[in-house]
């Protein structure tokens, strides 16, 4: 396994750990935020109450942010590398070749082109 792949692994499995943090974890606790936080005054005018969730909801998007960031970039780059370069199999490049050169009665996907049918 090349190491593109090996990164793309770990990116993706660190990405469905999040992902299943936050559906598991996280959301269940915004129905636990209420209340209203002040906001305060603005040359002397009040300002509305913001909701205790609304302020976690932005906390919250800006923590997480941080965390996914990096591991997403990883995984759009490496996966658009193997994509393109063949190192999961047919290279998209071909494969879409391959659809529009061959017609749809004579293109299965993943195979390359070429002139005889399947």
């Amino acid at each position: 396994m090349s190491a593109i792949w090996t990164l793309h692994l770990a990116a993706t499995l660190f990405m469905t750990g999040v992902i299943w943090f936050v559906q598991l974890v996280h959301y269940p606790l915004f129905a636990r935020v209420g209340g209203t936080v002040a906001v305060g005054t603005c040359a002397g005018e009040s300002r509305a109450a913001e909701s205790d969730f609304a302020a976690y909801e932005v906390e919250h998007s800006r923590r997480t942010s941080w965390v996914v960031v990096l591991p997403m970039l990883v995984e759009l780059a490496t996966g658009v590398y193997l994509a393109f370069t063949g190192s999961i199999g047919t290279p998209l490049q071909g494969t879409i070749q391959g659809a529009v050169t061959a017609g749809p009665d004579r293109f299965v996907l993943g195979s390359p082109p070429s002139a005889e049918p399947p």
